[in-house]
């Protein structure tokens, strides 16, 4: 049990829908509107029937040099949970990329305000963000207990540090906060979570027993949402939990020959460069790769030598590392680089990946 904060019944009949949600169905026809506030970008998934509840997202770091950008993925089977309930999901885009806290958090509001002018007042907005979002929307916790009423922080890097406009964790939490974290990213979360016990409302803390970065399935995703649901609605939350959950079983649709594989890039992150591809563990298996083993990935008439390992860390900075993904498939990235620069590649271009001293 968590110490009581202001909550209201209205709340507890508008949310319980999504904790006792049958499985998902195909959602109504979703609006994807876009714009601009104050230099950030912004999309705004709108389903047809809004139930007036907003999950809102944030982004992680993005090298300066990025385009600004507001991704969001309607297909997102978390978030296609919450669109088929009625929920609005919108992401927002920042006035600039590198670090940024203060300046994204006013990104931030200023697209919760957009969307209470332009469709109405919420009963209340959630906030999901992501290694640097996920410092972001701690912040937003400590000082904006009046517009929100939850997050999660997903792998969040609450080292991150704006040297133009610091702002400073205070370990006082003001609203129900999840961090959700992979096993590899443990101590900075599970520090802030005992520095906050005495916060007007302790976080809790789950954790992902994979390494990796942000590596979270789906399926992870919406528990959490459900686990921050129940807990508004209840107030009651299990502030440690093995929160690990099965991720999809990815068919092998790669060809093997002469001791090597052929794949395909299945989608480029955006603003980052990483590479997911058809590959599967399993596939790696076939061809006798086992973690710190190192491969040639040959895409575009360019030749790569990669390390198979569990992170980015597992490369030097500046190299090639390859590692399976909690999606079920294997990403290629560069390790503090843009690993679709660097091979020119985009979706749907072949990837040959042969083990080292195969012919």
């Amino acid at each position: 049990m968590i110490a009581p904060f202001a909550r209201c019944p209205w709340i507890a009949v508008a949310l319980s829908v999504l904790v006792l949600a049958a499985p998902l169905r195909a959602a109504e026809s979703v609006e994807m509107l876009t714009g601009e506030i104050g230099g950030a970008p912004y999309t705004i998934a709108r389903p047809a029937r809004w139930n007036q509840n907003i999950l809102l997202y944030a982004h992680g770091f993005k090298a300066e040099s990025a385009p600004l950008a507001a991704k969001l993925d309607a297909n997102d089977p978390a978030y296609a949970r919450l669109l088929a309930e009625g929920w609005i999901v919108a992401a927002s885009g920042y006035r600039r990329n590198g670090t940024i806290l203060r300046d994204a958090i006013a990104d931030l509001n200023a697209l919760r305000d957009h969307i209470a002018a332009t469709e109405g007042a919420p009963h209340l907005t959630l906030l999901l963000g992501e290694s640097m979002g996920g410092a972001i929307v701690t912040l937003m916790a400590e000082n904006e207990p009046g517009r929100y009423q939850g997050a999660i922080a997903i792998g969040a890097a609450l080292y991150s540090k704006d040297d133009v406009y610091p702002l400073a964790l205070t370990a006082r939490t003001k609203i129900p906060v999840i961090f959700l974290t992979n096993r590899s990213e443990l101590e900075e979360p599970a520090a802030y979570v005992e520095r906050a016990a005495r916060a007007p409302v302790p976080p809790a803390h789950w954790t992902i027993d994979r390494d990796g970065h942000i590596n979270v399935n789906a399926a992870e995703r919406t528990a959490a949402l459900e686990g921050l649901i129940t807990w508004i609605t209840t107030n009651q939350i299990e502030r440690r939990r093995d929160a690990t959950l099965p991720g999809p079983t990815t068919a092998s649709t790669v060809e093997f020959a002469h001791g090597a594989a052929r794949g395909r890039v299945a989608e480029i992150t955006d603003g980052y460069g990483n590479l997911f591809s058809s590959f599967v563990p399993a596939d790696f298996e076939k061809l006798g790769l086992q973690r710190g083993d190192r491969f040639e990935l040959e895409i575009n008439d360019r030749s790569f030598r990669v390390v198979y390992g569990a992170d980015y860390p597992d490369a030097a900075r500046g190299a090639w590392v390859a590692f399976p993904r909690a999606e079920g498939v294997i990403l290629f990235a560069i390790n503090r680089g843009n690993a679709a620069e660097a091979a020119g590649a985009s979706a749907g271009d072949v990837m040959v990946v042969r083990p080292v001293g195969k012919p």
